[in-house]
C-alpha cells in the first residue's frame, strides 16, 4: 500500500505538517473559534510523548483535538499515545478527514479502550451550532443533518470555507 506524503502548508503564520490539518485551521477561523495549533508537548511516560494538533479553550473548558485523514490509519503507538493523553484527564476530539457536519470521535477514558473497534468509530460529538450550546453538541442530539436543531448555516460555510481553501501559489487560504 502506498502512503501519500502529508505536504507541508503556511496559514496565519503557522508551518502546518500537513493541508489537512490547515483546513480545520480556516474551518476554526470561519467559525469564529480561537483556537492555538501544537501549543504544547505532554510526557506521558514510558518514554511516550504525544504532540496533539490544535487546542481550543471553550467556556473555561480546554478541549484538545487531533486531526488524522481516517481512524483506520491509527496506529497501536497513536492509540498508545491518545489512551494515555486522555487518562491524564485531558478532553480530545478525533478530526477524521476533511471537515464537515458529520460525527467525530471524542476519546474519553471510557471509550478509549475501544477506540479501534468498528463500534467506536463514530462515538462523539457532531459538529454543528446552535445559540443555546457549542459549536458543537452532544450526539445523542444530532439525529440527522436536517432534523432536530437543522444544518447550521454557521457550520455549511465553514466546511464550504475550509474545502475551498487553497494554499498554492501564495493563497492565503
Amino acid at each position: 500500500m502506498t502512503t501519500m506524503k502529508a505536504i507541508e502548508t503556511q496559514y496565519r503564520g503557522y508551518r502546518f505538517r500537513s493541508r489537512l490539518e490547515a483546513r480545520w485551521a480556516v474551518f476554526f477561523d470561519a467559525l469564529r473559534v480561537a483556537w492555538e495549533y501544537e501549543p504544547e508537548g505532554f510526557e506521558l511516560g514510558f518514554g511516550e510523548r504525544y504532540l496533539p494538533d490544535f487546542r481550543v479553550t471553550y467556556a473555561d473548558c480546554v478541549w484538545w483535538f487531533e486531526v488524522k485523514p481516517s481512524i483506520s490509519l491509527l496506529t497501536a503507538s497513536d492509540y498508545r499515545k491518545l489512551q494515555s493523553f486522555v487518562a491524564g484527564g485531558n478532553k480530545l476530539m478525533l478530526l477524521d478527514g476533511t471537515p464537515e457536519a458529520k460525527m467525530y470521535c471524542e476519546i474519553n477514558q471510557h471509550e478509549s479502550q475501544n477506540l479501534l473497534s468498528a463500534s467506536a468509530a463514530r462515538h462523539g460529538w457532531a459538529l454543528m451550532s446552535d445559540k443555546r450550546r457549542p459549536w458543537w453538541d452532544d450526539y445523542e442530539n444530532y439525529f440527522t443533518p436536517t432534523t432536530h436543531f437543522g444544518r447550521s448555516t454557521a457550520i455549511e460555510d465553514a466546511v464550504t470555507a475550509a474545502r475551498g481553501a487553497r494554499f498554492e501559489f501564495g493563497e492565503k487560504g
